[in-house]
């Protein structure tokens, strides 16, 4: 979005978030956040550029405490408009799916996305309560590692339970296998970009 530069840039932001909050309505029921906005100029350098390497995190790990951790405080640092997180992406469990012991057991693919579905669904745990006090179960039903995985039984054959670690390869990898950073030739690397709020300039969100 693009203001005329006369305009109040914090009066511009408060009709950016009152258009968002009525247009939320009209958007797809299932979108996890509100669209978002900030106080950037994308023509903008960064004026800093942080690199992370780790040799006990995984690029997953690194990527997962740089984007929870280090950005939340970035961001809020006095005068800093944007932090950007790259070089890799959120830990994941990856499941590559063998077709031919797959074929062979009699299964198909929609019985592994059905299993995995199944082990990943947040149902309600209940209570435990007596005359005085009342408790809610409180659990996460994510398997988070491959580990986890390994063991599901996706059917059976002959009578003997078929693991997914029989039909394919389980292990813990990240959401996005083709984003990568590299520092001083050490791979496992994420990047911090910050970019300065400037008083009057374009917004985007």
């Amino acid at each position: 979005m693009q203001f005329d530069l006369n305009r109040n840039i914090d009066g511009a932001a408060r009709d950016v978030q009152a258009a968002i909050n009525a247009a939320r309505a009209y958007l797809p029921s299932n979108l996890p956040n509100n669209p978002t906005w900030r106080k950037v100029n994308p023509a903008d350098a960064p004026i800093m550029i942080l690199a992370l390497t780790s040799e006990v995190y995984d690029r997953g790990r690194l990527y997962d405490a740089a984007s929870t951790i280090l950005m939340q405080k970035l961001s809020q640092i006095d005068g800093v408009g944007q932090v950007i997180v790259g070089g890799s992406s959120l830990p994941a469990v990856r499941v590559e799916v063998n077709p031919g012991p797959l074929n062979s057991f009699g299964l198909v693919l929609e019985d592994v996305r059905t299993v995995l579905t199944q082990q990943n669904v947040n149902l309600p745990k209940g209570q435990l309560a007596d005359n005085l006090i009342t408790a809610d179960i409180a659990a996460n039903d994510q398997l988070l590692k491959a580990d986890y995985y390994k063991p599901l039984i996706v059917g059976y054959h002959n009578g003997a339970a078929i693991k997914l670690s029989d039909i394919a390869d389980v292990r813990d990898s990240v959401e996005n296998i083709r984003a990568a950073g590299f520092c001083q030739r050490q791979a496992e690397c994420e990047r911090h970009h910050l970019q300065a709020a400037a008083g009057k300039h374009h917004r985007h969100g």
